[in-house]
């Protein structure tokens, strides 16, 4: 049965002019800007050899004009990097709009050394930048939310000595939903979905010293006993032959050798099988070490033997999603990833981790998380506390969504949405510009080169609820190029195009059933994608006075009944063959307050035992 009241709930409104409260998380709290994510920040790849630049910044915003009329900017403040100029954290404050820019500068002392080449490493900046050292323009950069580099050893002083001095300038632009570019929920005009904006360097800073060649990238790609490595290498590399090998480690023990001969640029390739290898679920998240040279070059990584599938198997009336081929149920929670005092930026490398352990105590074993990439070194903690992840793109497209088309039709009258062609009037979506298409494609196979290392990664949603979405069986196919290990779910919500590995429905408004679709049904797994937002507020710890959910519950007991009997209905439907569902959601988000875990980290306001028990 339709439920009208939660669904007149649910109306989207902006509130951009309503102030939010100022909420510092524990961690935020307590931050140290002079000891601030020092954690080696990619850990599939690892040097020695590192500086971390987070810390204080000089920087300053210039308009359009002032960008015209001046030739160089005039560094009159600071700001906390990594974190945006919007949050708290950054000591700025200030909302980046379309027509500014804001200016990053910071200066380092180093050695440069014969042989060695200088990597400037950036995490992720919103939205689209550009890079000078010493003067010299070193490179440039859209996409906010993958990593990139730039080599910066010719914009050093010559060899010697005394120490050279890089200074560092960095341009950022974001247009927000003024543009097209994927952005997730950011939006100037915030408001119940929708978060506040943020831009400029919202991920770790660091430099290397490597040597010259050196590996640039690992691919690494196992099932359940084979290791398959490609190694990209960059520099002087010439036409020398250089000695490539991986060695694999099981608790530092020695346990597998490969050795190939690597000449040009490549990228190279090595495999090794390992022989009964302890399999990596989330019952036993086990990782191996690996060690990889190439020529001087020695960069230290992990890896994981497991496989991710959707099949039939004895006793399950559909296809299910199957860890190293057995079901396994997901019992996800939807994370949004954002921060009461850091936005998208977590405060501490334990802040990372305490979202996922919490989700764990409280009897998730998997989380989506939704139109944002998380640094790294989350989705490390997530392969080391054996966390699935599914993974979603980021959405763009127009500035605003057409609420009948991605909203009012597919929840009232689903059968109908069902049958929507997304390959026309794609309006409908807010993805008729070209451009949209373009730059969502662009960042979409970024993200999967990036994040397909590591292991707790399940699946990958490339559409959510039709906000942008275009082609949705072209693009999952063209996805599904870069990576053949994992399934993906093309369209979360609604528009289901036949294609992909689940049906895949959201359910706010009705009794939670299995869900209906089309095309391949034989071949595909059911899930519930997301379902309840109950609304429960805590005074002291919510960011607005203004409350957004689906239902408003007044006090904590009366939250976790709602909470308990969603999770009842939906663990039900294993029997009838649902392969795993996600609950909205972990957290609070500034006026959406339906989340387990207050905005601001200090309470679990569902406080299960476990997701088994309801």
């Amino acid at each position: 049965m339709f439920d009208f009241r939660r669904a007149l709930k649910s109306a989207l409104q902006t509130h951009p002019d309503d102030e939010l409260v100022q909420l510092l998380t524990p961690w935020g709290e307590t931050l140290d800007p002079h000891d601030l994510l020092q954690e080696y920040p990619r850990p599939q790849m690892r040097r020695e050899s590192y500086a971390n630049l987070n810390g204080w910044w000089e920087c300053t915003i210039r308009t359009d004009q002032q960008e015209g009329n001046e030739a160089d900017p005039v560094y009159s403040g600071r700001i906390l990097v990594p974190f945006s100029p919007e949050s708290a954290l950054s000591g700025v404050g200030h909302q980046l709009l379309p027509h500014e820019t804001i200016w990053y500068r910071r200066s380092v002392s180093m050695l440069k050394r014969p042989g060695k080449r200088y990597l400037l490493h950036f995490g992720a900046v919103d939205f689209a930048c550009e890079c000078i050292v010493n003067g010299h323009p070193v490179g440039s950069h859209r996409g906010g939310y993958t990593p990139f580099s730039f080599d910066i050893t010719d914009a050093l002083q010559a060899f010697g000595d005394a120490e050279s001095v890089a200074t560092i300038d960095l341009a950022v632009r974001d247009p927000s939903e003024t543009g097209t570019q994927p952005r997730g929920k950011q939006r100037l005009d915030r408001g119940s979905i929708w978060y506040t904006a943020q831009s400029g360097i919202w991920q770790t800073v660091w430099m290397e010293e490597v040597s010259d060649p050196y590996v640039e990238k690992l691919d690494v790609r196992t099932n359940e006993d084979m290791l398959q490595l490609r190694v990209h290498v960059a520099g002087n590399i010439g036409d020398t032959e250089r000695a490539l090998s991986v060695d694999v480690f099981d608790e530092g023990e020695l346990v597998a050798s490969a050795s190939a001969s690597a000449q040009g640029p490549g990228p190279h390739y090595i495999e090794l099988t390992l022989e009964n290898p302890r399999l990596w679920s989330p019952a036993d998240p086990h990782l191996y070490d690996l060690g990889i040279s190439y020529g001087e070059d020695a960069v230290g990584s992990y890896c994981a033997f497991r496989s991710f599938t959707i099949e039939r198997v004895e006793g399950k009336s559909m296809p299910v999603f199957c860890c190293n081929h057995e079901p396994l149920f997901l019992k996800g929670v939807l994370d949004q990833g954002y921060w009461s005092d850091g936005l998208l930026t977590a405060p501490s490398d334990e802040a990372l981790r305490y979202d996922i352990e919490t989700a764990r105590k409280l009897g998730f074993n998997m989380l989506r998380k939704h139109l944002k990439i998380e640094p790294v070194r989350w989705y490390y903690h997530c392969d080391c506390l054996g966390m699935i992840v599914w993974q979603d793109m980021v959405n763009g497209g127009a500035q605003s969504y057409p609420a009948f088309w991605t909203s009012q039709l597919p929840t009232v009258f689903p059968g109908i949405a069902r049958h929507v062609d997304d390959t026309k009037k794609l309006a409908r979506f807010g993805a008729e510009d070209a451009s949209t298409r373009e730059l969502w494609l662009e960042e979409a196979r970024a993200i999967i080169e990036h994040l397909r290392f590591f292991p707790c990664i399940a699946s990958w949603t490339v559409f959510n609820e039709a906000w942008g979405q275009f082609e949705a069986n072209a693009m999952t196919d063209a996805l599904a190029q870069l990576d053949d290990t994992r399934p993906f779910d093309q369209a979360s919500g609604w528009y289901d195009q036949g294609g992909g590995d689940y049906v895949s429905e959201h359910n706010y408004f009705r009794d939670l059933r299995l869900p209906k679709g089309h095309g391949r049904d034989d071949e595909r797994a059911r899930v519930i994608s997301e379902f309840g937002g109950s609304a429960f507020r805590v005074e002291g710890h919510s960011a607005i006075e203004r409350s957004y959910g689906y239902d408003n519950h007044e006090d904590a007991e009366e939250f976790a009944t709602a909470v308990k009997h969603g999770l009842e209905e939906a663990n039900a439907l294993e029997a009838a063959g649902l392969s795993g569902y996600v609950y909205t959601q972990l957290t609070d988000v500034e006026e959406e307050v339906n989340g387990l875990i207050t905005y601001d980290r200090r309470i679990v306001k569902a406080r299960l035992a476990s997701v088994d028990e309801a």
